[in-house]
């Protein structure tokens, strides 16, 4: 992405990412930790008392932003390992 080209060229001197993998060439370390949210009208039927899983998701449609986006990239590779 865009950050990660501006770092090799010495554009920026830090950046924030999602994912460290993306940039395996520059050092990361954890800037935070966040809980993510599932967000639905009362009756989408998941609890809002404890973590949602994958699985439950199923079928469900699923707003989430554009393919490139580090938080899509996150949210599909979990979905994937979910199974």
């Amino acid at each position: 992405g865009y950050l990660l080209d501006w770092m090799h060229r010495g554009e920026v001197d830090v950046a924030v990412l999602y994912d460290p993998r993306m940039a395996r060439s520059l050092r990361s370390r954890p800037l935070l930790l966040e809980n993510l949210f599932l967000i639905g009208p009362p009756d989408a039927g998941f609890s809002t008392v404890r973590a949602v899983s994958f699985a439950s998701l199923a079928g469900k449609r699923l707003l989430l932003p554009s393919i490139k986006h580090g938080l899509r990239i996150i949210v599909e590779r979990c979905a994937t390992d979910a199974g």
